[in-house]
């Protein structure tokens, strides 16, 4: 599955709507809300021309237990064009060369939520478009451009440093998202109306309160329904998915999950799929939580050509 969005963590590049292997009793390191986290980067036009401005801005959440360091968001102010299939390593060397090594470049980058680029006009297109990616990072600290690690070219070439101390996984997470540059193509995001938890709607003003589960186990507390409510409006044909005069797909269409405490049992669904378009059934189970508390939903929708949509909840189990 491809998605406009990979995070990079201790030298990995992941993509956020694949699921990761499980790491605690309550819930696997893609769903885990404990952590200094980018959920999301989101392009107000994904296919950009040649000459126009976007603008970007993440969805980050700071799940640590201590943040004494506060948690800081920077934008690299480049664009890097046509890596190879997509992937970062090229665009690394292109950074390399940019910036100074070992010195805090909080001068050089952009710090908040949202960042404004102007697309070269010389950013030629042609079929298919092509390809340019943006970086952003969540850090407890400042950015320092460290090189990638020997023997690992692609690995990220910069850390979160605070102090004089390379921060690791906790205080730091470095994403990046793929922008299509073209002169006729567009793209839309998806436009999800809303989240239901048991078939009722999320109120997005307020919390939603519900019964904390009272069995020790969490795995044995009723399973919860979590939907997403999209319209058949969403998807897109995907231009660039056949031969010129052949059949077209559409887009794929598929939501990744994240709370901050309980369980939920996929961290992904797909919502449309591209050929027969809605999937049926697309719902989650959410589990627990075992104590009373505040809860955070947050659901993150893609699809396959870098459309992204945020919704953000506040559930309160009593």
């Amino acid at each position: 599955m491809r998605s406009g969005l990979r995070i990079i963590r201790n030298a990995l590049a992941l993509c956020v709507a694949l699921v990761a292997s499980s790491c605690g009793d309550e819930f696997g390191p893609g769903s885990r809300l404990s952590t200094v986290r980018i959920l999301g980067i989101r392009s107000d036009t994904p296919y950009v021309r040649p000459g126009a401005t976007f603008t970007t801005d993440i969805l980050a959440y700071d799940g640590r237990a201590d943040r004494s360091r506060p948690m800081h968001l920077y934008w690299l102010e480049d664009i890097c064009f046509s890596p190879t299939d997509g992937k970062p390593e090229d665009c690394y060397r292109q950074l390399e060369a940019k910036y100074p090594r070992n010195e805090d470049l909080s001068s050089r980058v952009t710090e908040g939520k949202q960042m404004t680029f102007a697309m070269p006009a010389d950013a030629s297109t042609g079929s298919p478009p092509r390809l340019a990616l943006v970086f952003a990072a969540a850090c407890a600290g400042h950015l320092e451009l460290v090189g990638s690690a020997e023997g690992y070219p692609s690995s990220v070439p910069f850390a979160c440093v605070d102090q004089g101390r390379r921060l690791d996984a906790n205080d730091f997470v470095f994403a990046f998202m793929r922008i299509y540059v073209s002169n006729d193509l567009t793209n839309a995001n998806p436009t999800p109306s809303g989240v239901t938890l048991d078939r009722v709607p999320l109120p997005i003003d307020r919390p939603f309160s519900f019964p904390h589960c009272t069995v020790q186990s969490i795995d044995d507390c009723p399973a919860r329904k979590l939907a997403v409510t999209i319209g058949d409006e969403s998807q897109e044909v995907d231009p660039t998915s056949g031969p010129p005069g052949g059949e077209l797909l559409q887009e794929q269409i598929w939501s990744s999950f994240f709370v901050s405490s309980g369980k939920l049992e996929s961290e992904s669904l797909i919502l449309f799929d591209a050929r027969h378009g809605r999937t049926s059934h697309a719902e989650n189970e959410y589990r627990g939580p075992t104590v009373p508390g505040d809860v955070d939903l947050i659901v993150v929708t893609h699809d396959n050509r870098s459309g992204v949509a945020f919704q953000s909840f506040k559930l309160k189990a009593e």
